[in-house]
């Protein structure tokens, strides 16, 4: 049986290569939650959704917010150009919010002569 200041170094030894792996895994953690979130953010903000909400949520859940992210409808509308104020409106507008140019009007190209 070994004397009890040999156990109490080879356990203190133990724990100090514990305490080294544990730090390594929270480092590894915290650089995968930071690299989630900013994958997550970017493609949501590609398609027009909340930056911020799924920058967190892509910390919290990785892997699953990133798939979700992708998998979920663009929040992005389809859009047309008013020709009188050249703002962008709704594709299915009829008339322009901005100006009140109607779209349904045939538009007329005065002619030079």
């Amino acid at each position: 049986m070994d004397d009890l200041p040999t156990q109490v170094e080879s356990l203190q030894a133990q724990m100090q290569a514990l305490q080294a792996h544990l730090a390594s895994i929270l480092w590894i953690s915290a650089i995968l939650s930071f690299v989630f979130a900013l994958a997550a953010a970017y493609v949501a903000g590609r398609r027009g959704h909340n930056v911020f909400r799924w920058a967190m949520l892509g910390s919290l859940l990785g892997p699953i917010a990133l798939g979700l992210v992708v998998l979920i409808p663009s929040a992005k509308a389809a859009t047309k150009t008013c020709p009188e104020c050249a703002e962008d409106v709704k594709a299915e507008a009829a008339k322009c919010r901005f100006c009140g140019y109607r779209f349904d009007q045939p538009e007329i190209v005065p002619r030079i002569t």
